[in-house]
């Protein structure tokens, strides 16, 4: 696997600006990039996104250690973003139900 560790512009670089064509050309780089704006790597492809979401106890969740400030602004304790391990996989089974096709249908035939 390519593995690169120089990024000229980071994902901090890019907070006010259209992100598309940075996420394009790092994925074009590597399915895996540092990023020493963020000191953290930059997962680019869906498989690696996968095995990384699906593996809690091998990676460390952004949010592991966020603040009561942080944790506030995101909306609270139970924000899917914020929850680790089994009350995240609950939630998102229930957001995921919520999306499902069969669920949109029955949504948009009522309107």
């Amino acid at each position: 696997m390519n593995v690169h560790t120089t990024q000229p512009k980071g994902m901090a670089a890019i907070a006010d600006v259209d992100p598309y064509p940075f996420y394009d050309a790092i994925r074009a780089e590597a399915p895996l990039v540092w990023d020493e704006s963020m000191n953290g790597w930059l997962v680019t492809s869906y498989e690696l996104c996968h095995f990384v979401e699906r593996h809690e106890d091998r990676y460390r969740h952004p949010y592991a250690t966020a603040s009561k400030e942080l944790i506030e602004i995101k909306g609270g304790a139970r924000n899917i973003t914020i929850l680790q391990g089994d009350e995240h996989r609950k939630m998102h089974g229930s957001c995921s139900a919520c999306s499902s096709r069969r669920w949109s249908s029955s949504i948009a035939r009522r309107n």
